[in-house]
């Protein structure tokens, strides 16, 4: 699709079932919330007036182990589904790392389920908070499976989210994993 301003042409199936996100062309950031997104992602609290702060719980290093396990499981898992479709492996890549893991945690912390912050970000924008210079970017969220390979299996279950994961055009990913008792929260970024 061709495009001619500078407003985003976004792709969105949002529904209880399906939920996920792309957007195909370059947004800037908006406002400040990019700054907040990378303050969150270095483990900064934030207050944002009338709402909750952005700081996340300490994570104990055997669960920090166990989320970066469910990463790679992940990651593997995307891969092969990919490498089975015809499409190149994607690499894991620290910004879009920075991304998923930021909304996983926000969504934790302030107990929401939605491809949108409630001050307006999208993956978009956290990507561009991490320094991920994008080209186009998919979204995969989800709540409540208790591992990694089940959180797979629903995502492949779904058209939408199988779409991400199968689109040949994406070279990165960012998989956050946060495993609060109000989760678990399982985000994919998909980028290139």
């Amino acid at each position: 699709m061709e495009h001619h301003d500078d407003k985003p042409t976004q792709s969105l199936t949002t529904d209880m079932d399906d939920r996920h996100k792309s957007c195909r062309s370059r947004r800037t950031v908006r406002n400040v919330l990019a700054c907040a997104a990378v303050a969150a992602m270095a483990g900064v609290g934030i207050a944002v007036p009338g709402h909750t702060s952005l700081a996340q719980p300490a994570t104990t290093p055997t669960q920090a182990a166990r989320n970066a396990d469910a990463v790679q499981q992940i990651v593997d898992m995307v891969n092969a589904e990919r490498t089975g479709a015809g499409c190149a492996a994607v690499t894991l890549d620290n910004r879009a790392q920075q991304a998923a893991q930021a909304h996983a945690d926000d969504m934790a912390a302030r107990d929401y389920y939605d491809h949108t912050s409630p001050e307006g970000a999208d993956a978009g924008d956290r990507l561009d908070a991490a320094g991920y210079s994008w080209r186009k970017w998919g979204e995969n969220i989800h709540k409540g499976p208790s591992g990694a390979e089940q959180a797979m299996r629903d995502w492949m279950a779904s058209g939408g989210h199988r779409a991400n994961i199968l689109d040949c055009g994406f070279t990165n990913v960012g998989v956050g994993v946060n495993t609060s008792a109000n989760g678990p929260w399982w985000v994919q970024v998909f980028a290139s």
